[in-house]
Parts: structure tokens; sequence; C-alpha cells
């Protein structure tokens, strides 16, 4: 039977930048072996999306936005109706999800004809 542990980093500011699971499993002989699984960092050194989970709004940071940046978001619920779609003309933002139902939210960032995909949690 498998057996795994989660293992999760911050950074100074308290966002999650790493997940990781790690897998600890039998081969059929009965040897054991290690597998990671690394999910997606919640940041990176262009966007930061805080606090997450949430009760009533994160905020979207972007560190190295400009002016002439072209930048749109698009938030769906678990499922997949778009509730946001609007786009962004600073360097944080604070996107207001107290009139939405807890749960999963998934967020595209569109910059400058690259995307990104986040998930949000909203929580009670």
């Amino acid at each position: 039977m498998a057996q795994s542990n989660l293992s999760i980093e911050y950074d100074e500011a308290g966002n999650r930048i790493k997940r990781q699971i790690i897998i600890l499993d039998a081969n059929s002989d009965g040897s054991r072996f290690a597998d990671t699984l690394s999910a997606t960092p919640y940041t990176d050194d262009v966007i930061s999306i805080y606090p997450n989970p949430t009760r009533y709004f994160f905020y979207l940071e972007l560190s190295e936005f400009r002016d002439e940046d072209i930048v749109t978001i698009i938030l769906f619920d678990e499922q997949g109706r778009e509730v946001l779609n609007e786009k962004i003309r600073r360097q944080i933002s604070k996107i207001d999800l107290s009139d939405q139902p807890n749960g999963m939210y998934f967020l595209n960032v569109f910059k400058n004809g690259k995307s990104t995909k986040w998930q949000i949690v909203k929580i009670g």
C-alpha cells in the first residue's frame, strides 16, 4: 500500500511557493521507492496571489508591471462558469469575492500574450 507525505514551502511574506507530494510505495519484489509530484507554485517572480485561501478578497500583484502591459484576468467557479473578466491596470489589484459562495475558483492571468493558471480557495 502506498503512503504519501505533503511538503509545502512558504516565502518570507507567507506566500505558498512550492507544494510537493512524496509517494512511498513498494515494488513487486518488496523493495521501497519514492516518487515526487510537484504542483504548480502559487507565486513566482512576476505574479503573487494572496491571501489564499481567502474569506472576502485576494490581491493580485504583478511585480514587473509596466503601464504598457496588457493584463486580463478571468475567474471561473468549480462548475466552469465565468464569474469575473476584467483588465488589470495597476501593479496590485484587489479582487473581491465577497458575493461569491465558498469553494474553489480557477484564475487565468493573461499578460502580454502569455498565461498562467491559479487556484483560489474561498472559505467561510
